[in-house]
């Protein structure tokens, strides 16, 4: 992270290990930041993804899965 070849950071999981690379990234360039902390279960498609079957996916994990880990957010990743 301390590299001034990384602009940006992006991170999903919890609020402790968030609030970490927050204070790193400050801590070096002032990298921006983008955080998804607290459990909102993510739903990621990667860029090698098949994106019509990930659309089938995503749909069915938010409407047919009514359980507490309940797809709430779906994320691209693009370079």
């Amino acid at each position: 992270m301390n590299t001034p070849y990384c602009l940006q950071i992006a991170f999903t999981g919890s609020t402790e290990t968030g609030k970490i690379i927050l204070e790193l990234a400050a801590k070096s360039n002032l990298k921006a930041v983008t955080l998804e902390l607290g459990g909102k279960s993510p739903f990621i498609v990667c860029e090698d993804a098949d994106v019509d079957k990930a659309v089938e996916l995503a749909h069915f994990a938010l409407f047919f899965n009514q359980v507490c880990p309940t797809t709430v957010r779906t994320m691209l990743v693009s370079v």
